[in-house]
């Protein structure tokens, strides 16, 4: 989810204004170990403004919506990743 800096990959902190340009030298130190390890990060997820929050909201991506009924929420701060498992 967008919550961690990523190494050339945009890192809003969940879609804040405030890190609206962010893309970071370096990652967070488990990113890093992740990528040690192997991984490829492809993408990231949806996430309210800096985690906060009881709905997967923010002013830049706006409302995550339930795929299965888009009159329902998708969750809280994991709702992005809900709905990419959906």
């Amino acid at each position: 989810k967008d919550m961690s800096n990523t190494a050339g990959i945009l890192s809003t902190k969940g879609g804040s204004s405030l890190y609206a340009t962010n893309i970071p030298n370096e990652d967070d130190i488990y990113v890093k170990h992740l990528r040690e390890k192997g991984v490829i990060i492809i993408g990231k997820t949806n996430a309210p403004e800096m985690g906060l929050g009881s709905h997967t909201y923010n002013s830049m991506s706006g409302i995550t919506r339930n795929p299965y009924d888009s009159s329902k929420s998708a969750g809280g701060s994991s709702g992005g990743a809900a709905v990419a498992l959906a």
